[in-house]
């Protein structure tokens, strides 16, 4: 057996172990280490994140509906599918509603209808999962005119406007939906492994990022008042969000969130620097020091791929099966993007 394939079977087997034991120890040695200089690895980040467990509620009863929230630009169309399918089919919380959120451009120049959209969508999905309701909804509507006419003031590139606008966009989605939690998704992450996202009283699956950079990490801080904590970071591409906790976040609504968007004031450098403003962030820092007991820290273990990966096409490598996640992102693809696709 060759390295490379020992150690694909490794990370395979750490990353679905369920020991809260051991992921509460190592948890207790990243604080340790942590506060001292020059703090804690790249190695110990990925060692903390093999060691938590894969679904800390397995063993919840009476596990409450969530919706799924994903929100897509056309760049994203061709992965969406797959996306949907995979977070429907590994959420063991029933799925009340999939709520896909995109700019009226989408469909403009994408020649597609919000019909077309959901009827893709479904083909990709389990028959038995073929019943659940599919949402189409646009950024506009979403955030309203005061938010949008706030984002574009901004002058911002098409590529970093569509990250600031999608930040929001997920926030206000999850804010404005019916159950009480969503998973929210980004639209190139297709989820690999089974989890209890919400238990039944409001303890939730927190998972841990792999790295932790220093432009969004001081930016949430700073914006939550939170003037010391671990430096771990929660920007993972998946997370489950609950609406009263965000509520806490953002008090008074879209008010609140243009009053997040101001504070972080963003201007095209921060591209490149670090993307400060983080839906992701911001909301894990905040549940991991305001509510620690509804907090179950769950592995990652996300991977990346390209996306002729997805589709078999000829030469591609084979998809890797240890991650619990895997991420095609686009700028992974080789292909030249249309600024009018973000």
């Amino acid at each position: 057996m060759n390295s490379s394939l020992l150690i694909s079977r490794l990370k395979f087997s750490l990353l679905r172990t369920n020991s809260s034991l051991a992921g509460k120890l190592a948890m207790l040695l990243f604080v340790f280490f942590d506060r001292r200089h020059p703090g804690v690895s790249g190695r110990g980040r990925l060692l903390l994140d093999l060691c938590q467990p894969a679904n800390p509620l397995q063993r919840s009863s009476n596990i409450p509906e969530i919706a799924i929230v994903i929100p897509f630009v056309r760049k994203d169309l061709e992965v969406l599918p797959n996306s949907v399918a995979a977070a429907l089919s590994n959420s063991l919380n029933p799925v009340a509603v999939i709520t896909l959120v995109t700019p009226r451009r989408t469909l403009v120049e994408g020649k597609m209808t919000v019909l077309d959209i959901e009827r893709t969508v479904r083909a990709a999905l389990e028959p038995h999962l073929s019943s659940v309701s599919v949402l189409v909804r646009h950024d506009e509507d979403v955030l309203g005119d005061e938010l949008v006419a706030q984002i574009s003031s901004l002058g911002l590139s098409p590529r970093y406007r569509g990250w600031c606008t999608q930040q929001l966009v997920k926030v206000l989605a999850v804010m404005q939906g019916a159950p009480t939690a969503s998973l929210v998704l980004d639209s190139d992450t297709i989820l690999q492994y089974p989890r209890v996202w919400l238990g039944q009283n409001a303890e939730q699956v927190l998972c841990i990022g792999q790295e932790c950079r220093s432009v969004p990490f001081s930016h949430s801080s700073a914006f939550l008042g939170l003037s010391s904590r671990p430096r771990l970071s929660f920007v993972t591409h998946h997370q489950l969000m609950q609406r009263d906790v965000l509520k806490e976040i953002f008090p008074e609504g879209k008010a609140s969130v243009g009053a997040w968007l101001a504070y972080a004031n963003p201007k095209e450098s921060d591209y490149a620097s670090g993307l400060k403003l983080n839906d992701y962030e911001t909301y894990g820092a905040f549940l991991a020091e305001r509510h620690p007991g509804r907090v179950r820290f769950a592995s990652w273990g996300n991977g990346t791929g390209t996306r002729d990966q997805i589709f078999q096409s000829a030469g591609a490598k084979p998809v890797p099966t240890w991650p619990l996640s895997i991420s095609y992102h686009h700028y992974r693809s080789g292909t030249v993007t249309d600024p009018a696709m973000f």
